[in-house]
């Protein structure tokens, strides 16, 4: 078996690992860096959603041969009320980031997006090593990876001063590397079943367009969780459900019910193009992603919004604290980089998706109902956020439990009053 060296090895080729990797390698051309995919390109069972923030936090959008429709409404629905916020309402306010006919976000084509991404790390001198799956991880010093490079069918010893792990919801070789298993697997209540299916709707362009983000929260069709779709390109729209693992009810068949009673089951069953299903994590921060000379980024790192499970902005932005750390050439410096970006704005997204997930369907119109009127000052969520949950109290005091009531005065207090 032979032998290769890197200072830094970085395993997975996804959104987290390729900016990861990249920005190590920017940050320090001395250093010879590597990401390891299993996989010939990068793969992700994703609804691709992607808001204008990442492009605050990483300098870049997607380019245009990425993306598959561009998001300048959102609309979120309940079973008898609906609100909606367009990119006429967003930009009221001057983001000196932002250009002037800047959309809210786009709807990227995953494999794409993964392959640029990829790409722009191999131009800043990364070696990118795809179909090498890594079987195993040990800490001595150093960290070893028994790596298999499945193109040669050959076993490869891998030795790093510094490895970053980026390898979504699979925690086996994090747990190889010391961190504890218990607080890697979430329960299955942070674990949510997606299953989404792309198909010709020409119903949903009529009633709204190819730019708008349809979310639907109704308990009969998806409890604790809720219905989304948007345009996917080529006249296609994504429609697609979540739920927690730990629900007694199956999202195929909530889903199915809603296609039946919304009159899409044959339209879906005829003009299907792809299904996708995948274990959304929407889990609570880790208390440390750090285990001496090993690091945790993205979904690994419970990077991701519990909210609706959206990973690729926070393991975006994780991966720049990750990078600045290695530059300190202390990886111990990772878990204070990371709570200072991230913990406040998971924790808060923690709060709120316990609070809209366990209401009812009359709580579900009561909220929707009271979020109509809401002006939004700004993009940036973490401010929004409270300010939008302070709106809707104020119109109907009674919609929150107590003790929620005060989590949300407690979040509002920090980060909206002035």
């Amino acid at each position: 078996m032979r032998t290769e060296k890197y200072d830094v090895a970085v395993v997975g080729g996804g959104p987290g690992g390729s900016n990861s990797a990249r920005l190590v390698k920017e940050k320090n051309p001395d250093l010879d860096v590597a990401v390891f995919e299993r996989n010939e390109s990068p793969t992700a069972n994703c609804a691709g959603g992607l808001g204008i923030p990442f492009k605050k936090f990483m300098g870049f959008k997607p380019p245009e041969s990425c993306i598959k429709s561009k998001i300048n409404n959102v609309v979120v629905a309940s079973p008898n009320e609906e609100a909606s916020i367009s990119s006429d309402d967003v930009y009221t306010s001057e983001v000196d980031w932002v250009d002037d006919d800047e959309e809210m976000g786009w709807v990227v084509d995953r494999d794409k997006w993964d392959e640029y991404q990829l790409d722009m790390a191999d131009e800043e001198g990364v070696d990118i090593r795809t179909k090498h799956t890594v079987k195993s991880l040990n800490q001595n010093g150093h960290v070893d990876l028994e790596v298999l490079d499945r193109d040669e069918n050959e076993e490869i010893n891998v030795e790093a001063d510094y490895t970053i792990l980026c390898n979504g919801v699979n925690w086996k070789l994090a747990e190889e590397a010391g961190f504890d298993p218990d607080e890697l697997q979430p329960p299955k209540s942070e674990l949510h079943m997606g299953l989404q299916y792309e198909f010709e709707d020409s119903e949903f362009f009529d009633e709204y367009d190819d730019e708008t983000i349809y979310l639907y929260f109704d308990r009969d069709y998806a409890p604790n969780g809720y219905t989304w779709s948007f345009a996917a390109g080529d006249g296609y729209t994504k429609w697609g459900a979540g739920i927690p693992m730990s629900e007694d009810a199956s999202v195929k068949e909530g889903l199915h019910d809603f296609f039946e009673d919304t009159g899409k089951m044959e339209m879906m069953e005829e003009t299907t193009r792809k299904t996708t299903n995948a274990i959304i994590p929407t889990a609570t921060p880790l208390d440390t992603c750090v285990s001496d000379n090993v690091a945790l980024v993205g979904d690994t790192a419970h990077h991701c919004d519990s909210l609706h499970g959206g990973g690729m902005l926070f393991a975006a932005r994780a991966s720049n604290q990750v990078a600045k750390a290695i530059t300190k050439r202390d990886l111990s410096l990772y878990d204070e980089y990371w709570k200072d970006d991230l913990l406040e704005t998971l924790q808060n997204r923690f709060v709120l998706r316990d609070l809209i997930h366990n209401m009812d369907n009359d709580e579900y119109d009561r909220f929707i109902k009271s979020f109509q009127g809401f002006e939004v000052t700004g993009i940036n969520p973490d401010y929004q956020i409270p300010r939008m949950m302070w709106h809707c109290f104020k119109k109907d005091k009674g919609i929150f439990t107590k003790s929620v009531a005060q989590s949300v005065r407690s979040i509002i207090k920090r980060k909206a009053l002035s």
